[in-house]
């Protein structure tokens, strides 16, 4: 059973190694440097559009702070438990 779970992936990871290259040296859109990694370059940023802020968006980045300070918190009080009582 485990030996053919192990071959089950072996051959699809081959597959799709394989189709990955067919794709890749079909599409020449992408620049590759001389060890033959794809290189994408992000442009300037004075010639990327403004990032268009929905009300909705907004909000969710409100709630993401919040829930961010909320985990920092979180862990600062794990951090002074551990620190006073040890564990």
């Amino acid at each position: 059973m485990i030996r053919a779970i192990l071959e089950g992936g072996t051959v699809s990871a081959a597959v799709v190694a394989v189709a990955l290259l067919v794709m890749r040296r079909n599409d020449r859109r992408f620049h590759t440097d001389e060890f033959g990694r794809m290189v994408w370059r992000m442009p300037p940023l004075d010639q990327l559009p403004r990032a268009r802020l929905t009300p909705l968006v907004r909000l969710w980045l409100i709630i993401l702070r919040f829930y961010l300070g909320f985990a920092a918190g979180m862990v600062l009080v794990r951090i002074v438990e551990l620190a006073l009582y040890g564990g």
